[in-house]
């Protein structure tokens, strides 16, 4: 099968990988978006998400494959691109602390994951600690921009990668094939991120444009070792670099104005949570795509049966990609179905 896949971040770039070693030939098209969320991606696969400390959605499915995916590129690797990490939470309100205490004895994840208490104004780690924690053996992070650039190469080596601005309203689908921008393809695969708020092909999903801030930051002071999160996550960098985030704003389309009031929240709260010195280095932003479930979106157009979908993977993309491409790939290939929790098919009324 010849396919064509619009968008060349995270996404499209695995699903390649996995439509290649199934012997079909693939071309990618790309903007190279300055502001697309795989340039920004903290790249933590951690069962424990969000306010309320709950369990990754589907997380004992989606970490294995994305634990193959990245460790089969590690091992060619001089530089590692996974890091095994501790990962240290503290509470920042009473109320997180009691929907912890709430879920620990009920699920066997936190037994699986060695989790321990942090006791409470146990400041060593250099945070503020008034209401006490948790942390977790080997919660692995990814460096994802090696490894977006490591696809990449594997894949330019042997099939055209092309840039340019997206012109989605010029993709011509047919019974037979898909054209687009001089080309024919058996299967054309929309992997484009926050472009899909204006792809008039699959405009009926619910999409939800999100934007998400960073800040990097240098401390002498913090050990980089670990992952931390008092409200919003530490990753280390290096040795004495760390990022800090994430912000999410929902907006209607891309915008500088909220620029303002991601760089300042960000700013506040790591002041309230760090008791160490650092400096502030560099300020970033990203837009990526959710829905109202908050999962993913993956499969074929209900009418132009050539036409598929990889998108909304939103805050959890390095986490859920690596399955939900490789699905498809097994789906455009071979038939298998898709998990309904994940299938297009969720959103047609």
């Amino acid at each position: 099968m010849n396919i064509g896949i619009l968008g060349g971040g995270l996404a499209g770039l695995s699903l390649a990988y996995y439509l290649i070693d199934k012997g079909c030939k693939v071309q990618i098209f790309d903007s190279q978006h300055p502001l697309s969320a795989t340039r920004l991606s903290a790249g933590m696969l951690t069962p424990i998400t969000g306010m309320n400390c709950s369990i990754n959605w589907n997380f004992e499915t989606f970490y294995p494959s994305a634990l193959a995916l990245y460790t089969s590129l590690d091992a060619k690797q001089t530089h590692p691109i996974i890091r095994r990490n501790r990962y240290k939470r503290f509470f920042r309100t009473e109320k997180e602390r009691l929907a912890f205490s709430k879920r620990y004895p009920t699920h066997p994840i936190y037994r699986q994951w060695s989790i321990m208490s942090i006791l409470p104004n146990n400041t060593d780690d250099g945070f503020h600690n008034p209401l006490g924690g948790f942390s977790a053996n080997n919660v692995h992070s990814i460096d994802v921009q090696t490894v977006h650039a490591i696809l990449r190469k594997k894949i330019t080596a042997h099939h055209p990668f092309e840039m340019g601005t997206y012109s989605i309203e010029t993709i011509i689908a047919s019974e037979n094939n898909v054209r687009y921008r001089g080309h024919t393809f058996d299967a054309f695969v929309c992997c484009d991120g926050f472009n899909a708020t204006r792809n008039h092909w699959f405009n009926w999903i619910p999409f939800q444009l999100l934007r998400s801030d960073t800040l990097t930051f240098y401390s002498e002071s913090l050990d980089a070792s670990s992952i931390y999160n008092r409200g919003k996550w530490v990753l280390p960098l290096d040795k004495q670099r760390f990022k800090y985030g994430s912000t999410h704003f929902r907006v209607k389309h891309l915008s500088h104005s909220l620029e303002k009031a991601g760089y300042d929240e960000l700013s506040r709260t790591l002041n309230e949570s760090l008791n160490v010195p650092f400096q502030e280095e560099v300020y970033q932003s990203a837009y990526k795509m959710t829905v109202p479930d908050k999962r993913p979106v993956i499969g074929q157009h209900p009418t132009s049966h050539r036409l598929y979908i990889a998108n909304g993977f939103g805050s959890k993309g390095v986490l859920s990609i690596p399955f939900c491409t490789r699905t498809l790939a097994l789906h455009i290939t071979e038939g298998t179905p898709i998990p309904s929790e994940l299938d297009i098919k969720r959103w047609i009324s």
